[in-house]
């Protein structure tokens, strides 16, 4: 990469951004980064080779660059030659612009890291200069789920009705929360993955890829059941979009309708559901069965899942105060 030499070591930080600001770097470099790190994204998860890939699109959109096939290639450019301080400081307002728009703080730090990971690879070839933007924590920030009485009441409620919408999203919500699918999962789903005998799902799209089989409870299988007879049991999606009428169409239901669908029952994001479900588990003592539930590897993870609220502080000071006073809680 054609870059000018780095600055003596003894330089301010001043005279240090001053010398690196701008980067002389031509087409044909250009080109070759941008191809050799779409093949290194590549070689990873396909859903996180398509991410990296939108995600550059997205702020080369933010900073207006025209859409066309030479849009990424003119987004780097842009990203590249403005050097450390200005990448750091429109990267830092594309955050912010964000955050304004409802994005989620977890794809806030996915988009950056996208950006990081493809000025990282220009500095492995030359680049004088790395990426200090980060996104914001995403320990913690994704939205709390639902309190089990709304879960409760929503089932309720769709149960009290006898139309095939109202059996579709039942059938959704006990995915979501009583077999612990990802919003992925449950739209990825055929009516082949269902097995009621079994009482079995098969996922074939969760994170990473992986496929899992999941036995399920007996009222995920009554309200799939349920759904299934309004559906009729033609191959094909197991979840579908409604036609005009409120009759089911043989399209897959997309994960911006199961978004939509969840917040209009009042339950949030549908992701909350897996927060609600690993908090009741482990109130329960049973934080194994919740990291079982979630599909975590790590308990660690499964441990960012749990909805933590002022009660609960105030049950753990009790617990201690009886503890300390000979078993008699205050």
């Amino acid at each position: 990469m054609e870059a000018g030499p780095l600055p003596p070591t003894t330089a301010t930080w001043g005279h240090l951004t001053a010398e690196i600001a701008r980067v002389e770097i031509g087409e044909g470099r250009l080109r070759d980064l941008l191809g050799l790190w779409e093949l290194s994204s590549r070689s990873g998860s396909p859903h996180t080779a398509r991410a990296r890939r939108q995600d550059l699109d997205a702020y080369g959109r933010w900073l207006g660059i025209p859409d066309g096939p030479g849009r990424r290639l003119e987004t780097l450019r842009v990203l590249l030659v403005g050097g450390s301080l200005e990448a750091s400081r429109s990267i830092a307002a594309w955050v912010a612009d964000s955050a304004a728009q409802g994005y989620a703080a977890r794809t806030i730090a996915r988009r950056v890291a996208s950006l990081r990971s493809v000025v990282a690879l220009a500095h492995d070839h030359g680049l004088p200069w790395v990426l200090a933007s980060r996104g914001p924590s995403s320990r913690g920030a994704a939205a709390h789920g639902p309190l089990p009485a709304r879960v409760a009441e929503v089932l309720a409620d769709l149960g009290r009705r006898s139309d095939a919408r109202a059996a579709r999203d039942r059938a959704l919500v006990c995915c979501l929360y009583f077999a612990g699918l990802r919003r992925a999962e449950v739209c990825g789903l055929d009516l082949s993955d269902f097995d009621a005998a079994g009482s079995v799902l098969a996922s074939r799209r969760g994170k990473g890829g992986h496929a899992s089989r999941r036995h399920v409870a007996r009222v995920v299988v009554e309200a799939i059941a349920a759904w299934v007879r309004k559906r009729g049991r033609q191959p094909g999606p197991l979840f579908t979009a409604m036609d005009q009428i409120g009759w089911p169409s043989p399209r897959r239901l997309s994960a911006g309708q199961v978004c939509r669908l969840c917040h209009g029952w009042g339950l949030g994001h549908p992701h909350g559901l897996r927060h609600t479900a690993a908090t009741v588990l482990a109130k329960a003592g049973r934080l194994d069965l919740a990291q079982a539930h979630l599909g975590h590897a790590n308990v660690g993870t499964t441990s960012a899942y749990l909805d933590r609220s002022p009660e609960d502080c105030g049950e753990a000071s009790r617990i201690l105060a009886g503890e300390a006073s000979g078993g008699d809680p205050a």
